[in-house]
């Protein structure tokens, strides 16, 4: 039996370990993995000391030295590199290293593969720290030019199709192509998207190996070697107990197996399943089946956040879409990440913000999402992509967050003021009769952004400038935009790949084809929509 818990070293956290509990190794592990995600530690380690006939449990942690960073230089300037850390973040050493790593990453993606990217804390007169990143791109190198060789088995304009991280982006038809820059990375991800494509159209022997590049005069010639085999024809095809139809030719359809593995996916995560494979079986009897494999169910026990200061659980938890005491749906997960990050509060938060504990043989989970506040004061100077008369005014802005005091409504954290000024390429007034019919206009603001699950009580701005008119015509704005908003969102936004295991008659693994979401019609009707909207909206001073 534990006796005491006691933390060394660190602001203590809310652990599962506690005195009068029995001592159960499987706690210890979560409860150290809990300490180490806050990000605070350099160190930590847990040992056990008798205690009569009983046990304490003592976490020892060293706490990392942070440093808090007054400028963040990058020299020579470099655009392209986005570290995500801003002026005020708190580093240490092994942070920045991380930081350079990253930068790097992001070079060599950008077709500069022998990037050298050096970082180093250095004090100022200031008592703060700059962070000093020194890159040394080295030789750009862009892809001139796929080919294939070998026993191709699909036409090369298809297989061209194919690609994408190694072919050019069309800007202008004919006219206009920017070839993407290499990197080892790019060429294995499309010999990967061969394989996949070939799977798809039956071909299940084929094998797809990338060749050294050609790199001269900062160009690289990429060449795949393809050797398809014979095309398999399907008899009879299921996926589970259902039976897919399919065409006369005996081609596998894979777009219809891919639909019908999304839905079964989704049906599952609606039931807490976060572990789905399916696996596709080839007979020697030219019949196909698609087995699919899930994991257990798991109910979402609890739901914490790290990191908020300024903003309380009640306004948190109003975002989420996933509840405590539900299935554990990663759909729901995903879709509540993109309900805060819509809010403006945070850093953004993507699947790596969020620590899924599952105990073992426990039917539930533990949710912890880990914030980032952002900074409460901002400035920002910003112009339309084209001709003011066209895409919108040129605006000026400094702001800042209100303290964080109050609750509910008036949680004052949840508010921001700023300072605006508009140029307008014709009088506003022409646009809307109450708006000052003048081309500059200066605005000061009080608004409260849409929250999510406050539809209602958020979304309003006041501008003294603008009256009571004014007042009411960007509450209206704002609901509106919410209001597209959600209609143009649907699940399929939100589905990852999924990737389906090719297993061979004699029992041997091929490989794996990714069904991903293809755009729709009314996909397709959606973007337009939401394009449109944002460059209407862009005309209105709220």
């Amino acid at each position: 039996m534990v006796s005491q818990v006691e933390i060394l070293g660190t602001t203590s956290v809310p652990l599962e370990t506690s005195s009068g509990d029995p001592l159960d190794p499987a706690k210890l592990h979560r409860d150290f993995n809990t300490l180490w995600q806050t990000q605070r530690l350099s160190d930590l380690h847990v040992e056990t000391e008798p205690d009569g006939d009983q046990v304490r449990v003592i976490f020892r942690a060293s706490e990392r030295h942070l440093e808090r960073i007054h400028k963040v230089k990058i020299e020579p300037l470099t655009p392209g590199i986005n570290l995500g850390i801003a002026p005020g973040s708190e580093l240490d050493e092994r942070m920045a290293q991380q930081a350079a790593a990253s930068a790097r990453e992001q070079l060599i993606s950008s077709g500069y593969p022998h990037a050298i990217v050096t970082a180093h804390l250095v004090p100022d007169s200031r008592g703060k720290q700059d962070l000093e990143l020194h890159v040394d791109k080295k030789e750009h190198v862009d892809i001139a030019g796929v080919r294939f060789t070998g026993d191709l088995g699909l036409p090369t304009a298809e297989l061209q199709h194919a690609l994408r991280a190694t072919k050019s982006k069309t800007m202008l038809p004919g006219l206009w192509h920017i070839p993407p820059g290499y990197s080892d990375d790019a060429v294995q991800s499309d010999a990967a998207s061969l394989r996949s494509f070939y799977f798809k159209h039956g071909f299940f022997n084929a094998q797809v190996r990338a060749g050294s590049p050609e790199i001269e005069g900062g160009k690289a010639g990429i060449a795949y070697a393809v050797d398809a085999g014979p095309r398999y024809r399907v008899g009879v095809l299921r996926v589970g107990h259902r039976p897919i139809a399919v065409p006369p030719g005996g081609e596998l359809p894979a777009d219809a197996v891919c639909r019908e593995l999304f839905r079964e996916r989704r049906q599952a995560e609606r039931e807490g399943v976060l572990d789905f494979r399916a696996r596709l079986d080839i007979k020697e009897t030219k019949d196909v089946a698609i087995t699919v494999t899930r994991g257990p169910e798991y109910s979402t026990r609890t739901i914490a956040f790290r990191g908020n200061h300024s903003f309380s659980d009640v306004v948190l938890r109003r975002s989420l879409l996933l509840r405590e005491g539900a299935p554990l749906d990663e759909t729901l997960l995903r879709k509540s990440l993109a309900r805060l990050n819509a809010t403006g509060f945070f850093e953004p938060l993507n699947d790596r913000s969020v620590v899924v504990n599952t105990p073992p043989g426990a039917q539930h989970g533990d949710v912890t999402i880990w914030l980032k506040e952002k900074k409460m004061r901002n400035w920002s100077f910003s112009g339309p992509v084209g001709p003011m008369s066209v895409a919108g005014p040129l605006q000026f802005s400094i702001g800042s967050r209100l303290p964080p005091w109050g609750r509910g409504v008036l949680e004052l954290s949840t508010y921001a003021i700023s300072a605006r000024l508009m140029l307008f390429a014709k009088p506003i007034g022409n646009l809307i009769p109450f708006l000052p019919n003048k081309r500059f206009i200066p605005l000061l603001t009080i608004q409260r952004p849409m929250l999510p699950g406050q539809r209602f009580l958020s979304g309003a701005e006041f501008i003294p400038q603008l009256g009571w008119q004014g007042v009411l015509a960007g509450y209206g704005a704002s609901q509106t935009r919410d209001l597209l908003r959600t209609w143009l969102d649907t699940d399929r936004s939100y589905f990852t790949v999924l990737p389906v295991t090719i297993v061979k008659a004699d029992g041997s693994e091929a490989g794996a084809m990714f069904c991903d979401t293809a755009k729709t019609k009314l996909d397709w009707l959606r973007q337009i929509t939401g394009t449109a909207s944002s460059l209407a909206f862009s005309f209105l001073p709220f």
